[in-house]
């Protein structure tokens, strides 16, 4: 992400400030922080280039008399290295392909800039990358150009590759005249042969460090250089760093024959000597080489604050007190030293070991102080650097996945990373110093015996090898492992990689148990490469399709098996899962060597190593040709059931739409006749009395009749609360009147897929009901939840009104026209047949829980079902 405090300069191409606008707006949404100068022409464009100095550029395609495109050749022109991202309308693919071809690093279509800012985080941190990666190799460079140390590398075949400007110095030769040549060719004679050696050492995978050999120089003269050398596996190039020791070897040996001759020491000596006289340390004497260290000359009889005044705010005039002061000699090591070395006002950092001792007169009284000076200052940096590549090494080390193990000549733990300690459960400081032995059992150190002795003989050892962990747990382990010898080719120890295989041997033991039982199955197995292509099959394959494993192995199993009645779409669908590595189960028709038609429950399985690379499938096959002969005949019989019960609702159908017209006639008639006799018009009231009872009851035949119908509904999803509303709407007077309080929880389920409007009735009746049947000096209180499982979503209605008596009327609860309660509340007795009705249609049931005077519980199951899916009602 961005940094919440960095402002990032933008620059943007566009001419409809309300496009402008939204783009601000969702930076400043996404957090991104910016100076944005939007500009429209031409001319302002290159001038903010020049002026405000953007950091990005977002551009529209098309502007007045200017477009993207010339926007990115003047940028290129410019030299100015800025990401540039499109920022238009719906652009062709061959237009984009044109503006990245153009240098567009990235293009966002208006209707979707919610990407933009991950766009421009992109861009960003792309160009920012590129800005270190330029950084780092200026770096290399003027390190290979400035080192005083000769860089080169080495080909497998002995040739320089590459040689660093030091060796000009170091060897008289440039660079440009060492590559192509062999480093042998330059070597003294008498070094030759340990040189070939170390160069076997080191590309045996070993680091080499300080080793020193002789090389002629161009002028004929010698020079002793100290190497360390390592070897890079993948590049197959021996890498080394060699520093010219000549004058070290030169001083040890002076400082060995010097020890004679005071003044021969003095003037000669490996460090920078000087004698200093009185409390204010006035120089009396110090050797070249402390002059040519300090670069100061006339330097005799001035004292040190006047030779060098920035020493005082360091404190080394302060060390001079005290040894004069106390006479007592004071040692620093690597003491860093800011001091202006050649008079140009800089400051040059410089790392000193040196010693600050007494000097006394006759009377043993302390007359002044003489010191000896080394400068170290290439070593400590050198150092760090080893110090820093270490480092480096260490972090590599300590995140590899492998496990990294070295012990001594005697088998003892010298080194572990934190992969192993992590593999074996134990801390670093357990392992240091255990052999190898104790983390195995009596089997394991057998073998590791003779592992052991195998690299001791100077040959790689590889092998499976169980240990046991802190935990006593079981680990298998793959281990490759090297000797080590030293200089001298004498054994040193070795070095193991460790890699954890527990999990894929437990896998071979299963699959071996796998094997084992597929051949007594009965039921076929048949084992594919990744292709499925048939690699093994047991002798339920065999006795099933008739084939022999000789006859299928190397073909696909549905090239073989299936015929002209398999289902293509189930045929189709197993191939894609094979394609993208899935398993799957299906039910489908094959064919027998010899033509017989036959059921499989297939389900199959990928197979995978401890890499978890793919490497083929296990399908293991049932037969169920009879049990899926007795299901296509119950279908069958279903089906036949089905159009029987479709004319029986179509006969209701026609009887209850014939009734309603003669029932509306005799209605309509009786409505006209007029008669001023008594008993003519109380037959007249009974008559319309009656049709219109009849008329109920068959208008209630049309409700059951299309609950009952068979045709496909749709499926659509339905939000309860949605629903639960509209009937709170319809029901409002009611509820007003009976003070009810309904309470809602959809938490678990808040959208179903079903036939909105059985839903409907079913919440509206249940409701209804509880409304109407509630207690007389109660308000009913009404609970209304859903609940899911893994095949059903549940709707509970739960209310405290008069329940109903279940041992009474639990047999005809859902029957048509049954009332089971008294009293003047109003009912015809088909609401809770319709609820049955709905949830059966849907493929459910319901549920109830009723006890007298403390209230009623219904519990309608509705199956789950996708968007895309009907069902039968």
């Amino acid at each position: 992400m961005i940094a919440a405090s960095t402002k990032t300069k933008i620059l943007h191409l566009e001419d409809q400030s309300s496009d402008a606008f939204l783009v601000e707006r969702i930076l400043n949404r996404a957090n991104i922080e910016s100076e944005l100068k939007l500009v429209s022409s031409r001319e302002d464009y290159i001038l903010a280039l020049e002026e405000f100095v953007p950091e990005l550029i977002l551009s529209d395609h098309n502007l007045p008399a200017f477009d993207s495109i010339e926007a990115l050749k003047i940028l290129r022109k410019s030299n100015l290295k800025i990401p540039f991202i499109l920022v238009t309308g719906t652009v062709s693919e061959e237009f984009a392909v044109e503006a990245m071809l153009a240098g567009a690093d990235d293009y966002i279509l208006k209707d979707r800039l919610q990407r933009l800012p991950v766009a421009i985080q992109r861009v960003l941190e792309k160009y920012r990358l590129a800005q270190e990666k330029i950084k780092s190799d200026t770096l290399l460079r003027n390190i290979d150009a400035n080192s005083l140390d000769m860089i080169c590398s080495v080909s497998e075949a002995g040739y320089f590759l590459h040689v660093s400007a030091a060796s000009e110095a170091i060897l008289g030769y440039t660079p440009a005249e060492l590559i192509g040549k062999r480093p042998y060719d330059l070597l003294y004679p008498e070094d030759v042969q340990k040189t070939i050696e170390a160069a076997e050492y080191v590309m045996s995978g070993n680091v080499l460090t300080n080793f020193q050999n002789r090389y002629v120089r161009k002028d004929s003269s010698l020079v002793t250089l100290s190497w360390s050398a390592r070897w890079d596996e993948q590049d197959r190039v021996r890498y080394g760093v060699a520093r010219d020791v000549t004058e070290i070897r030169k001083l040890e040996y002076a400082h060995r024959s010097e020890q004679q001759r005071f003044i021969d020491l003095f003037l000669e000596a490996p460090a920078a000597i000087g004698i200093l006289k009185g409390p204010t340390h006035v120089y009396q004497l110090f050797n070249p080489l402390y002059q040519r260290f300090t670069g100061r000359k006339d330097i005799i009889g001035k004292t040190v604050a006047e030779v060098f005044p920035e020493l005082e705010s360091q404190g080394l005039i302060k060390l001079l007190d005290k040894v004069y002061q106390t006479g007592k000699t004071i040692n620093r090591k690597e003491v860093l030293l800011k001091i202006h070395l050649d008079n140009s006002g800089k400051f040059s950092d410089v790392y000193c070991n040196y010693v600050v001792q007494p000097y006394r007169n006759e009377q043993g009284e302390v007359e002044g102080v003489f010191f000896f000076s080394v400068d170290v200052t290439e070593q400590v940096l050198t150092r760090k650097k080893i110090e820093e590549a270490e480092k480096r090494y260490r972090q590599i080390v300590e995140t590899a996945q492998e496990g990294i193990w070295v012990v001594d000549e005697h088998d003892k733990t010298t080194f572990v990373n934190s992969k192993m300690c992590e593999l074996f459960e134990y801390t670093y400081g357990e392992m240091m110093g255990k052999d190898i032995y104790a983390f195995m059992d009596a089997e394991g150190k057998e073998i590791a015996v003779n592992l052991m002795q195998e690299i001791r003989a100077g040959r790689s050892g590889r092998g499976h090898f169980k240990y046991i962990s802190k935990t006593s747990r079981e680990i298998w382990t793959n281990i490759s492992a090297n000797p080590l010898f030293g200089d001298d080719g004498s054994y040193e120890g070795a070095l193991a990689m460790i890699t954890d295989i527990t999990e894929q041997k437990k896998i071979e033991e299963e699959n071996k148990k796998l094997s084992d039982v597929a051949s007594l199955t009965v039921n076929a197995v048949i084992v594919t490469d990744p292709e499925a292509r048939i690699t093994w099959v047991n002798r339920g394959f065999e006795r099933i399709t008739e084939y022999t494993l000789a006859e299928v192995i190397g073909n696909k199993p549905g090239h073989i098996l299936q015929g002209p009645k398999t289902d293509s779409a189930t045929g189709k669908y197993m191939s894609e899962c094979i394609r993208s590595g899935q398993g799957f189960r299906v039910e489908i028709l094959n064919y027998s060597k010899s033509g017989r038609e036959y059921w499989l429950d297939i389900e199959v399985r990928p197979l995978h190593n401890s890499q978890n690379k793919l490497t083929g499938f296990m399908a293991i096959e049932q037969d169920i040709t009879e049990k899926k002969t007795v299901e296509l005949e119950r279908l069958a019989l279903i089906n036949s059931l089905q159009n029987r019960n479709k004319e029986l609702q179509q006969f209701s159908y026609i009887v209850s739409h014939n009734l309603r017209a003669p029932l509306a006639k005799i209605m309509g008639l009786v409505s006209v006749m007029e008669s001023e006799s008594d008993e003519s018009k109380f037959l007249l009231e009974k008559l319309a009395e009656e049709a219109t009872r009849l008329d109920v009851v068959v208008k209630d035949i049309n409700t059951i009749v299309s609950a009952r119908n068979s045709a496909k509904e749709k499926m659509e999803p339905v939000s309860l609360e949605v629903t639960l509303n509209l009937i709170k709407q319809v029901l409002e007077d009611q509820i007003a009147d009976s003070r009810a309080s309904i309470v809602t929880d959809f938490s678990a389920v808040s959208e179903l897929c079903s036939i909105k409007s059985y839903i409907y009735s079913i919440l509206y009746n249940l409701i209804s009901n509880s409304i109407k049947y509630r207690k007389t000096d109660v308000p009913p209180y009404i609970e209304v939840k859903s609940m899911q499982d893994e095949k059903f979503i549940c709707l509970s209605v739960k209310d405290n009104g008069e329940g109903i008596d279940l041992v009474k009327n639990g047999s005809k609860l859902f029957g048509l026209y049954k009332r089971f309660h008294t009293g003047s509340v109003s009912g015809k007795g088909i609401g809770l047949n319709l609820v049955k009705t709905h949830a059966e249609s849907l493929g459910g049931r319901v549920e109830i829980e009723s006890e007298l005077t403390i209230g009623t519980t219904f519990r309608v199951y509705i199956p789950k079902y996708e968007e895309k899916n009907s069902i039968n009602a």
